[in-house]
């Protein structure tokens, strides 16, 4: 399967790289590091992934000629903190690093992140490249340029927009991955054909065997059509204040959600509870087409997503959560909705006081 490359035009435009097996091709990798300007690297990983892949390309990289440092962190939403980034930022300083340093980040979404925010701060910006190692990253962290941490306020609610230099993604990695984490993933593949694609839809739910045993001739162009929906959102709203917000479907109520369990529930499974409940809201406010949220629970049954007990929902707790809500206008809860897959409404959002929220809920839940 040949090199596909997607042109992502922002701002600052970049290169999304996929093929499978191209974690194992030293070559592309410095030719892409190469073009980035930077004269030598710090590789921060998951720690997790230190033998599996980090300290192996690390390797390789070097025995190419490349002037390379390896760097760790445990990476989850509770060390997802502005405390973690001030630790990768010293092991920056103890190792030296100045203005000619690029950072590759090699992990999953909570890597992307935290090391992209890294990039867009230490000394003023640093070239950054990202190698996700998870389908949710894939498809979702790293292209866009939304980089952060979580905070006592709420998820991401301290950050900056990065755009990476370049994303390198080799769907076989996916293989290494714990069945439950790659479904995470699904949640954002899901999302994205319910915003922009009935076709892709209708594929996510009559190819799942193939999909969930990692067949790359499926999950190759999966990938490859999910980022190029990511980026028609982005390149046309980088700041996220109009169109790009559409890609919140169902994250309103999925970051509350996360929040309120301690982040003990996965960001794949919040989204993926986030966009049944926000399409059964939308269902009784007369937006939406109605049956979407069922059949929308039914797809993400197939990837083991989205078991709901409503009654276990405290509506009280999870509106003060989406209270603080970085997406909220006016001291509102600001909440995204479709009309139908691929049907996108007019003004791309609307805006819900608590009061509402909550006797929609309750409706729900009845």
């Amino acid at each position: 399967m040949s090199l596909r490359r997607i042109h992502i035009p922002t701002q600052s435009p970049y290169e999304v790289l996929i093929e499978p097996g191209l974690i194992n091709n030293p070559q592309v990798i410095i030719e892409t590091l190469n073009s980035t300007g930077a004269k030598r690297f710090v590789l921060i990983s998951d720690d997790k992934l230190l033998a599996l892949y980090a300290e192996p390309l690390c390797l390789a990289l070097k025995q190419s000629g490349l002037t390379i440092d390896l760097v760790s962190f445990h990476a989850n939403e509770n060390t997802k903190t502005r405390e973690t980034k001030v630790q990768l930022e010293d092991k920056l300083f103890k190792l030296a690093c100045q203005r000619d340093t690029g950072l590759i980040a090699l992990g999953g979404g909570i890597t992307t992140d935290i090391v992209g925010f890294l990039a867009a701060t230490y000394m003023r910006g640093i070239p950054v490249v990202y190698i996700p190692t998870t389908l949710l990253a894939m498809v979702d962290a790293s292209v866009g340029g939304k980089t952060g941490v979580n905070t006592d306020h709420g998820k991401n609610t301290v950050g900056a927009f990065c755009q990476p230099s370049a994303v390198l993604i080799d769907p076989t990695v996916l293989s290494t991955l714990p069945k439950n984490i790659f479904c995470d993933g699904m949640a954002e593949v899901i999302k994205h054909a319910l915003l922009a694609d009935p076709e892709l839809l209708a594929l996510i739910e009559n190819q799942s065997e193939a999909i969930l045993n990692g067949d790359p001739n499926v999950l190759t162009p999966l990938i490859v059509r999910n980022v190029e929906i990511k980026r028609d959102f982005v390149i046309g709203d980088e700041q996220d204040k109009s169109l790009r917000q559409c890609l919140n479907l169902g994250h309103t109520i999925a970051h509350a959600l996360e929040a309120e369990s301690g982040f003990e529930l996965s960001h794949g499974q919040a989204v993926a509870q986030g966009l049944i409940l926000e399409t059964a809201f939308g269902e009784t406010l007369g937006i939406t087409q109605n049956g979407l949220s069922e059949r929308i629970r039914k797809v993400l049954a197939f990837y083991q997503l989205g078991e709901l007990n409503i009654e276990t929902i405290d509506s009280e707790k999870l509106i003060t959560r989406m209270t603080h809500d970085k997406k909220n206008l006016d001291h509102k809860i600001h909440m995204v909705f479709i009309r139908d897959v691929g049907e996108l409404l007019e003004t791309k959002s609307i805006t819900i006081d608590a009061a509402k929220l909550k006797k929609q809920l309750a409706l729900i839940q009845n």
